[in-house]
């Protein structure tokens, strides 16, 4: 019978895509009822790397397919909870996000 960590701590991955057209063009979409314009990207799919959901995401939101081409940016951060009184600042919540470089191929 497998043992539950009742302990551990969720660690949300997102991937954030900067495509740059050879123009000089960036590429932007609009998802949602009009609400503006923003980077391509979206939450890691269990099993799926920082860079594959990037190229997905890309792919899914804009229909392109693109290349990458450079790592601009890796930010982590936790949020702090309410833990055991042992543990007063210990992370309820992590999150990760890969900002990508990439062209269109």
């Amino acid at each position: 019978m497998p043992s539950e960590n009742h302990d551990a701590i969720p660690i949300y991955s997102f991937s954030l895509v900067l495509c740059r057209h050879p123009d000089g063009r960036y590429l932007l979409v609009q998802e949602f009822c009009n609400q503006g314009f923003w980077l391509p990207g979206g939450a890691v799919d269990p099993g799926e790397s920082l860079q594959g959901a990037a190229i997905r995401e890309t792919k899914e939101e804009a229909g392109i397919d693109i290349m990458l081409t450079g790592i601009l940016k890796i930010e982590r951060s936790s949020r702090q909870g309410s833990g055991p009184k042992l543990w007063p600042t210990r992370p309820r919540a992590t999150w990760q996000r890969l900002f990508v470089l990439t062209s269109p191929i």
